[in-house]
């Protein structure tokens, strides 16, 4: 498990490798971006892979951590930064870029998005920077949250309201997130497009993603190859909300019907209620496995209710995560 959360101060982040009963296993502090203009975006700042989690630290400097005790440093630095030469679409001295990337499950390659105001740069290489490939550049706003059967996934986002509701996982969503785009590694060409233009709940799962694709409360299961599943709402109002889909796309977790506590919902209409304290608001941040998924209070809550895993065969909720840490994936990776 990786559990990610930003420290105390705005200038560093720490990144925590947990494991399914809470306990810390490694631990890394990075700086965070040093380039934050209002309109730019704050984008995710790790990616893991079977063995793996990657983290930026600062702007351009991608490191690594490993369940087994390995660490290290990429030998290239992602090429972002500010151009004095250059001048922002706001009239300030120099070019505001950010990065995000996605390392593939094998640690071999690494997909970057370099995003400015006007669009991005998508390439691959080897994490040694050997054998680059410039996949597209754009007037577009996605980038590369993770590697599918040797495609990159991408993430799709509506530039008005990605500045104002900017993710913090590997893969966001809300009103601001459109969807998803799979695309060939070689060659940029897509396959597959998920979920585009209607609003993603949950994060991305193996199985897809849960998908309202207009404002008349219908939901979908939309999975990685672009097929569209209706799914008929459990409560009297339709979903709870929010809703994260599991790993193997056969049901999800959810506030329950009640709005307090937690349940898990199968897409054939069983219900299961959690153990756990119902007079908290709690919701879905994330699945281990078909069988662990990871909680936490609702951001309004008083108690700050640092994240748990909750085993569904035992029924056991684990001890608090962390200081009000985010779950952003798992080591090894779902996604592969």
């Amino acid at each position: 498990m990786l559990g990610f959360h930003q420290s105390p101060a705005p200038k560093s982040y720490t990144v925590v490798l947990i494991d399914s009963n809470g306990r810390v296993l490694r631990s890394a502090n990075a700086a965070t971006r040093l380039i934050h203009a209002d309109y730019t975006a704050t984008l995710p700042e790790v990616s893991t892979t079977r063995t793996r989690v990657y983290y930026l630290d600062g702007d351009s400097l991608v490191r690594f951590l490993g369940a087994d005790g390995s660490s290290g440093t990429l030998a290239n630095r992602i090429p972002v930064g500010i151009s004095p030469a250059a001048t922002s679409v706001r009239g300030q001295p120099g070019e505001d870029v950010q990065a995000a990337f996605a390392v593939s499950p094998d640690d071999q390659r690494i997909a970057v998005a370099i995003l400015h105001y006007w669009g991005i740069r998508l390439y691959v290489e080897d994490l040694s920077g050997a054998d680059h490939v410039e996949l597209y550049s754009g007037p577009v706003l996605e980038w590369p949250v993770a590697w599918w059967h040797g495609q990159l996934v991408l993430q799709l986002a509506d530039p008005d309201s990605f500045v104002i509701n900017p993710p913090v996982l590997a893969y966001g969503y809300g009103s601001a997130f459109q969807g998803y785009h799979v695309v060939n590694a070689s060659t940029g060409i897509r396959s597959a497009a998920v979920c585009e233009h209607g609003v993603i709940h949950g994060t991305l799962s193996p199985a897809g993603t849960f998908c309202s694709p207009g404002n008349d409360g219908q939901f979908s299961v939309v999975s990685l190859t672009g097929s569209v599943k209706v799914v008929t709402g459990a409560c009297s109002g339709g979903f709870p909300d929010p809703v994260d889909l599991s790993p193997d796309g056969t049901k999800y977790a959810g506030r329950s019907c009640t709005g307090q506590g937690l349940a898990i919902y199968g897409l054939d209409g069983s219900v299961r209620p959690v153990n756990i304290d119902p007079s908290i608001r709690w919701g879905p941040a994330g699945w281990l496995d078909d069988n662990h998924v990871v909680i936490g209070g609702d951001l309004g809550e008083t108690c700050g209710c640092p994240e748990r895993v909750v085993d569904l065969t035992t029924g056991y909720v684990g001890p608090p995560t962390g200081d009000n840490g985010i779950f952003s994936g798992t080591v090894p990776t779902q996604l592969q």
